[in-house]
Protein backbone atom coordinates (compact mmCIF):
# COMPACT_ATOMS: atom_id res chain seq x y z
CA UNK A 1 0.00 0.00 0.00
CA UNK A 2 1.57 3.38 -0.84
CA UNK A 3 1.20 6.28 1.59
CA UNK A 4 3.28 9.25 2.87
CA UNK A 5 5.98 6.83 4.45
CA UNK A 6 8.28 9.50 6.05
CA UNK A 7 5.44 11.40 7.84
CA UNK A 8 4.09 8.39 8.92
CA UNK A 9 6.68 6.89 10.01
CA UNK A 10 7.52 10.27 12.08
CA UNK A 11 4.16 11.24 13.51
CA UNK A 12 2.44 7.55 13.31
CA UNK A 13 -0.49 7.04 10.80
CA UNK A 14 -3.28 8.76 12.03
CA UNK A 15 -1.23 12.12 12.58
CA UNK A 16 1.09 11.77 9.78
CA UNK A 17 -1.76 10.88 7.08
CA UNK A 18 -3.66 14.69 8.53
CA UNK A 19 -0.02 16.22 8.29
CA UNK A 20 -0.04 15.26 4.35
CA UNK A 21 -3.47 16.39 3.77
CA UNK A 22 -3.66 19.45 5.51
CA UNK A 23 -0.18 19.79 3.14
CA UNK A 24 -2.00 19.25 -0.22
CA UNK A 25 -5.35 19.93 0.22
CA UNK A 26 -5.58 23.31 2.64
CA UNK A 27 -8.97 23.71 1.92
CA UNK A 28 -9.73 20.64 3.83
CA UNK A 29 -10.52 22.00 7.39
CA UNK A 30 -8.69 20.12 10.36
CA UNK A 31 -8.52 21.59 14.11
CA UNK A 32 -5.16 22.40 15.43
CA UNK A 33 -2.61 19.84 16.17
CA UNK A 34 0.28 19.10 18.02
CA UNK A 35 2.20 15.70 18.19
CA UNK A 36 4.40 14.20 21.12
CA UNK A 37 6.93 11.75 20.31
CA UNK A 38 8.14 9.48 22.22
CA UNK A 39 11.47 10.73 22.83
CA UNK A 40 9.94 14.58 24.02
CA UNK A 41 9.12 15.09 27.53
CA UNK A 42 5.75 16.34 28.14
CA UNK A 43 6.92 19.99 29.86
CA UNK A 44 7.84 20.17 25.92
CA UNK A 45 5.10 19.21 24.46
CA UNK A 46 2.71 20.49 27.01
CA UNK A 47 4.53 24.28 26.18
CA UNK A 48 3.84 23.38 22.59
CA UNK A 49 0.48 23.03 22.73
CA UNK A 50 0.24 26.29 24.84
CA UNK A 51 1.98 27.83 22.24
CA UNK A 52 -0.01 27.08 19.16
CA UNK A 53 -3.11 28.10 20.86
CA UNK A 54 -5.02 24.92 21.23
CA UNK A 55 -7.88 25.38 23.81
CA UNK A 56 -9.40 23.44 26.63
CA UNK A 57 -11.39 20.37 25.80
CA UNK A 58 -8.32 19.14 24.24
CA UNK A 59 -8.71 15.49 22.62
CA UNK A 60 -5.72 13.47 23.19
CA UNK A 61 -5.06 10.72 21.04
CA UNK A 62 -2.82 7.64 19.58
CA UNK A 63 -0.83 8.15 16.54
CA UNK A 64 0.82 4.71 15.73
CA UNK A 65 2.02 3.25 12.24
CA UNK A 66 0.24 0.21 13.35
CA UNK A 67 -3.06 2.19 12.76
CA UNK A 68 -2.24 3.08 8.93
CA UNK A 69 -5.12 -0.25 7.85
CA UNK A 70 -6.32 -1.50 11.76
CA UNK A 71 -6.29 -1.42 14.93
CA UNK A 72 -9.79 0.88 15.22
CA UNK A 73 -10.22 1.94 18.91
CA UNK A 74 -7.68 -0.78 20.30
CA UNK A 75 -5.70 2.21 21.08
CA UNK A 76 -7.18 4.91 23.48
CA UNK A 77 -8.54 8.58 23.00
CA UNK A 78 -9.34 10.65 25.81
CA UNK A 79 -10.83 14.08 26.33
CA UNK A 80 -10.26 16.35 28.91
CA UNK A 81 -12.27 19.50 29.99
CA UNK A 82 -9.42 21.52 31.91
CA UNK A 83 -5.74 21.70 32.16
CA UNK A 84 -5.61 23.00 36.06
CA UNK A 85 -5.69 19.06 37.14
CA UNK A 86 -1.52 18.96 35.81
CA UNK A 87 -1.61 15.04 37.03
CA UNK A 88 -4.14 13.84 35.47
CA UNK A 89 -2.71 15.25 32.16
CA UNK A 90 0.69 13.77 32.44
CA UNK A 91 -1.83 10.71 33.71
CA UNK A 92 -3.37 10.78 29.92
CA UNK A 93 -0.32 11.09 28.15
CA UNK A 94 1.79 8.63 29.54
CA UNK A 95 -1.42 6.09 29.26
CA UNK A 96 -1.32 6.49 25.84
CA UNK A 97 1.88 6.79 24.85
CA UNK A 98 2.19 3.20 26.89
CA UNK A 99 -0.95 1.55 25.32
CA UNK A 100 0.61 -0.87 23.18
CA UNK A 101 2.14 -3.16 26.00
CA UNK A 102 -1.60 -3.92 26.92
CA UNK A 103 -1.97 -5.65 23.46
CA UNK A 104 1.16 -7.81 23.94
CA UNK A 105 2.07 -7.73 20.46
CA UNK A 106 5.90 -8.45 20.07
CA UNK A 107 5.40 -6.00 16.79
CA UNK A 108 4.60 -3.20 18.98
CA UNK A 109 6.66 -0.29 19.78
CA UNK A 110 7.02 -0.19 23.72
CA UNK A 111 5.46 3.39 22.95
CA UNK A 112 3.70 5.44 20.74
CA UNK A 113 3.01 9.07 19.46
CA UNK A 114 0.25 10.86 21.31
CA UNK A 115 -2.21 13.55 19.40
CA UNK A 116 -3.50 16.88 21.36
CA UNK A 117 -5.81 18.38 19.25
CA UNK A 118 -8.62 21.09 19.88
CA UNK A 119 -11.95 19.95 20.65
CA UNK A 120 -13.88 20.45 17.16
CA UNK A 121 -17.17 22.78 17.56
CA UNK A 122 -18.98 21.23 15.25
CA UNK A 123 -22.62 20.05 15.93
CA UNK A 124 -22.56 16.10 14.40
CA UNK A 125 -19.98 13.72 14.49
CA UNK A 126 -19.12 10.63 11.83
CA UNK A 127 -17.52 8.34 9.50
CA UNK A 128 -17.96 6.95 5.72
CA UNK A 129 -16.43 4.51 3.78
CA UNK A 130 -16.12 4.48 -0.05
CA UNK A 131 -17.84 0.53 -1.26
CA UNK A 132 -14.79 -1.41 -2.85
CA UNK A 133 -17.00 -2.93 -5.06
CA UNK A 134 -19.47 -0.69 -6.25
CA UNK A 135 -18.57 2.82 -8.34
CA UNK A 136 -19.23 6.08 -6.59
CA UNK A 137 -21.21 4.13 -3.31
CA UNK A 138 -20.62 5.27 0.01
CA UNK A 139 -21.80 4.63 3.56
CA UNK A 140 -21.92 7.06 5.95
CA UNK A 141 -22.65 7.44 9.79
CA UNK A 142 -23.18 10.77 11.88
CA UNK A 143 -24.30 11.33 15.27
CA UNK A 144 -24.88 14.24 17.26
CA UNK A 145 -22.02 15.54 19.20
CA UNK A 146 -23.90 16.97 22.17
CA UNK A 147 -26.49 13.48 22.27
CA UNK A 148 -24.92 10.21 20.94
CA UNK A 149 -28.08 8.55 20.82
CA UNK A 150 -29.33 10.26 17.96
CA UNK A 151 -27.11 9.02 14.99
CA UNK A 152 -28.08 7.54 11.65
CA UNK A 153 -26.35 5.11 8.27
CA UNK A 154 -27.09 6.79 4.62
CA UNK A 155 -25.84 5.40 1.71
CA UNK A 156 -25.04 7.89 -1.11
CA UNK A 157 -24.98 7.87 -4.70
CA UNK A 158 -24.54 10.48 -6.87
CA UNK A 159 -27.71 9.38 -8.80
CA UNK A 160 -29.59 9.52 -6.02
CA UNK A 161 -27.94 11.91 -3.38
CA UNK A 162 -27.80 11.31 0.14
CA UNK A 163 -30.64 8.74 2.23
CA UNK A 164 -31.09 7.53 5.11
CA UNK A 165 -30.73 3.63 5.75
CA UNK A 166 -31.74 3.77 9.25
CA UNK A 167 -31.75 5.91 12.56
CA UNK A 168 -32.72 8.76 14.84
CA UNK A 169 -31.77 12.32 13.39
CA UNK A 170 -35.36 12.93 12.27
CA UNK A 171 -35.33 16.83 13.50
CA UNK A 172 -31.88 17.70 11.65
CA UNK A 173 -31.86 14.96 9.28
CA UNK A 174 -31.98 17.28 5.89
CA UNK A 175 -29.01 19.43 7.44
CA UNK A 176 -27.25 16.27 8.10
CA UNK A 177 -27.96 15.07 4.74
CA UNK A 178 -27.18 18.18 2.78
CA UNK A 179 -23.40 18.61 4.68
CA UNK A 180 -23.06 14.79 4.21
CA UNK A 181 -23.23 15.37 0.69
CA UNK A 182 -20.27 17.87 0.54
CA UNK A 183 -17.80 16.24 2.55
CA UNK A 184 -18.49 13.38 1.20
CA UNK A 185 -16.26 14.32 -1.47
CA UNK A 186 -13.02 14.71 0.49
CA UNK A 187 -12.77 10.51 -0.35
CA UNK A 188 -11.34 11.43 -3.82
CA UNK A 189 -9.83 13.98 -3.73
CA UNK A 190 -7.79 12.49 -0.59
CA UNK A 191 -6.77 9.27 -2.36
CA UNK A 192 -6.09 11.04 -5.74
CA UNK A 193 -2.78 12.83 -4.17
CA UNK A 194 0.91 11.75 -4.87
CA UNK A 195 1.27 9.67 -1.74
CA UNK A 196 -2.10 7.92 -1.33
CA UNK A 197 -3.62 4.67 -3.08
CA UNK A 198 -5.75 5.02 -5.60
CA UNK A 199 -6.11 0.70 -5.22
CA UNK A 200 -8.07 1.49 -1.85
CA UNK A 201 -11.02 2.72 -0.59
CA UNK A 202 -10.89 4.78 3.12
CA UNK A 203 -12.41 5.45 5.96
CA UNK A 204 -12.74 9.16 6.76
CA UNK A 205 -13.60 10.42 9.90
CA UNK A 206 -14.84 14.16 9.95
CA UNK A 207 -17.70 16.61 11.72
CA UNK A 208 -20.00 18.31 10.35
CA UNK A 209 -21.71 22.14 11.15
CA UNK A 210 -18.84 23.11 10.85
CA UNK A 211 -16.96 20.69 8.92
CA UNK A 212 -13.51 19.37 10.11
CA UNK A 213 -11.58 16.12 8.92
CA UNK A 214 -10.56 14.16 11.90
CA UNK A 215 -8.67 10.92 10.45
CA UNK A 216 -8.40 9.10 7.30
CA UNK A 217 -7.55 5.27 7.19
CA UNK A 218 -7.33 2.50 4.86
CA UNK A 219 -10.80 0.20 4.31
CA UNK A 220 -10.01 -2.56 1.81
CA UNK A 221 -8.70 -3.19 -1.46
CA UNK A 222 -10.58 -1.60 -4.43
CA UNK A 223 -11.89 -5.20 -6.09
CA UNK A 224 -14.30 -5.79 -9.21
CA UNK A 225 -15.81 -8.84 -9.92
CA UNK A 226 -16.20 -9.72 -13.58
CA UNK A 227 -18.99 -12.01 -13.14
CA UNK A 228 -22.99 -11.18 -11.63
CA UNK A 229 -24.63 -12.85 -9.29
CA UNK A 230 -28.31 -13.19 -10.04
CA UNK A 231 -30.46 -11.22 -8.62
CA UNK A 232 -33.14 -13.37 -6.14
CA UNK A 233 -36.78 -12.01 -5.79
CA UNK A 234 -35.94 -12.64 -1.84
CA UNK A 235 -37.18 -9.69 1.06
CA UNK A 236 -34.75 -7.91 2.67
CA UNK A 237 -31.73 -8.42 0.77
CA UNK A 238 -28.05 -7.44 2.25
CA UNK A 239 -25.57 -4.65 2.11
CA UNK A 240 -22.55 -6.73 0.69
CA UNK A 241 -19.16 -5.63 1.34
CA UNK A 242 -16.38 -7.66 -0.27
CA UNK A 243 -16.04 -10.18 -3.00
CA UNK A 244 -15.07 -13.44 -3.70
CA UNK A 245 -13.92 -15.48 -6.83
CA UNK A 246 -16.41 -16.62 -9.19
CA UNK A 247 -16.28 -20.41 -7.89
CA UNK A 248 -16.83 -18.50 -4.38
CA UNK A 249 -15.32 -19.34 -0.96
CA UNK A 250 -16.59 -22.52 1.48
CA UNK A 251 -16.39 -21.25 5.14
CA UNK A 252 -17.66 -22.87 8.39
CA UNK A 253 -20.89 -21.52 10.21
CA UNK A 254 -19.35 -20.10 13.78
CA UNK A 255 -22.46 -19.17 15.55
CA UNK A 256 -22.19 -17.91 19.14
CA UNK A 257 -18.97 -17.30 20.11
CA UNK A 258 -19.38 -15.14 23.39
CA UNK A 259 -20.73 -18.31 25.01
CA UNK A 260 -18.39 -20.29 23.67
CA UNK A 261 -14.95 -18.16 24.87
CA UNK A 262 -16.95 -17.91 28.00
CA UNK A 263 -17.02 -21.42 28.31
CA UNK A 264 -13.14 -21.71 28.09
CA UNK A 265 -13.63 -23.38 24.37
CA UNK A 266 -10.89 -23.99 21.66
CA UNK A 267 -12.57 -22.16 19.00
CA UNK A 268 -11.92 -23.41 15.49
CA UNK A 269 -8.98 -25.39 17.09
CA UNK A 270 -7.88 -26.28 13.02
CA UNK A 271 -8.20 -22.59 12.06
CA UNK A 272 -10.35 -23.67 9.46
CA UNK A 273 -12.00 -20.57 7.09
CA UNK A 274 -14.86 -19.28 8.99
CA UNK A 275 -17.96 -17.33 8.97
CA UNK A 276 -18.89 -15.26 11.92
CA UNK A 277 -23.02 -15.47 11.85
CA UNK A 278 -23.96 -13.20 14.82
CA UNK A 279 -25.79 -9.86 15.53
CA UNK A 280 -23.85 -7.05 13.83
CA UNK A 281 -24.44 -4.60 16.74
CA UNK A 282 -23.97 -6.73 20.02
CA UNK A 283 -21.25 -9.48 18.41
CA UNK A 284 -18.92 -7.51 15.76
CA UNK A 285 -16.25 -7.72 18.14
CA UNK A 286 -16.29 -11.36 18.34
CA UNK A 287 -14.46 -11.15 14.60
CA UNK A 288 -10.95 -11.21 16.64
CA UNK A 289 -11.80 -14.64 18.14
CA UNK A 290 -11.39 -15.97 14.78
CA UNK A 291 -7.54 -16.40 13.30
CA UNK A 292 -9.25 -17.20 9.75
CA UNK A 293 -11.81 -15.35 9.46
CA UNK A 294 -13.18 -15.04 5.67
CA UNK A 295 -17.26 -14.04 5.69
CA UNK A 296 -19.45 -12.29 7.93
CA UNK A 297 -23.22 -12.79 7.84
CA UNK A 298 -24.67 -10.16 10.44
CA UNK A 299 -28.05 -9.09 10.81
CA UNK A 300 -29.53 -6.10 13.20
CA UNK A 301 -26.92 -4.07 10.91
CA UNK A 302 -27.72 -1.27 11.78
CA UNK A 303 -25.83 2.09 13.27
CA UNK A 304 -23.27 0.99 10.71
CA UNK A 305 -19.07 1.77 11.09
CA UNK A 306 -18.35 1.35 14.40
CA UNK A 307 -14.95 0.16 15.33
CA UNK A 308 -15.85 -3.40 14.98
CA UNK A 309 -17.66 -3.30 12.47
CA UNK A 310 -14.64 -2.01 10.03
CA UNK A 311 -12.23 -4.34 11.74
CA UNK A 312 -14.63 -7.52 10.77
CA UNK A 313 -15.35 -6.22 7.75
CA UNK A 314 -11.44 -5.53 6.70
CA UNK A 315 -10.86 -8.67 8.04
CA UNK A 316 -12.86 -10.84 6.06
CA UNK A 317 -13.46 -11.45 2.25
CA UNK A 318 -17.16 -10.99 2.25
CA UNK A 319 -19.96 -9.38 4.33
CA UNK A 320 -23.42 -9.64 4.06
CA UNK A 321 -25.54 -7.46 6.48
CA UNK A 322 -28.91 -8.08 7.34
CA UNK A 323 -31.26 -4.46 8.78
CA UNK A 324 -32.54 -7.67 11.02
CA UNK A 325 -32.59 -10.95 11.62
CA UNK A 326 -36.34 -11.73 10.00
CA UNK A 327 -34.73 -10.29 6.76
CA UNK A 328 -32.87 -13.34 6.42
CA UNK A 329 -33.90 -16.24 4.10
CA UNK A 330 -34.92 -18.57 6.12
CA UNK A 331 -32.59 -21.30 5.22
CA UNK A 332 -29.43 -18.63 6.51
CA UNK A 333 -31.23 -18.33 9.41
CA UNK A 334 -31.45 -22.25 10.44
CA UNK A 335 -27.78 -22.85 9.12
CA UNK A 336 -26.70 -24.16 12.60
CA UNK A 337 -22.86 -24.22 14.07
CA UNK A 338 -20.41 -25.85 12.57
CA UNK A 339 -21.85 -25.96 8.76
CA UNK A 340 -19.91 -25.47 6.01
CA UNK A 341 -21.85 -23.51 3.01
CA UNK A 342 -20.13 -21.50 -0.20
CA UNK A 343 -20.51 -18.09 -0.70
CA UNK A 344 -20.48 -16.34 -4.17
CA UNK A 345 -20.39 -12.42 -3.66
CA UNK A 346 -19.77 -9.81 -6.60
CA UNK A 347 -19.44 -6.83 -4.23
CA UNK A 348 -23.35 -6.41 -4.91
CA UNK A 349 -25.14 -9.70 -4.30
CA UNK A 350 -24.36 -12.83 -2.42
CA UNK A 351 -25.45 -16.55 -3.26
CA UNK A 352 -25.22 -18.78 0.06
CA UNK A 353 -25.47 -22.68 -0.52
CA UNK A 354 -24.91 -25.46 1.95
CA UNK A 355 -22.43 -27.84 1.16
Amino acid sequence: MKYPKELVHKLGAKAGILMYVAQELPDIPQMPMVVKMPDESIDDFLKRVEEKNIDWPVLFRSSAAAELDGYEGDFPSIFLDRCNESDRVIEVIEFIENSPKGLKQSHLPDKINVIAVQESPSRFYGTFIKHPNQDEFYILSARKSSDPILKSTFEYRPDGGVEERDGTLHKDLEEVKEELEKIVKWHDKIVSLPLMDNSWTYQIEFGICPEYLFQVRAFKPVVKADFKVEKKEEIGNPLVIGATPKEGINVRIERNLCYAADRGEVINPNNEPSCLFDALRYRARDAHLLRNLQANLFFQAVGLLAHDDIKAMRRAQVSALYSDYGSMPEYVRKLPQDTWINIVSDGERIDIRKL
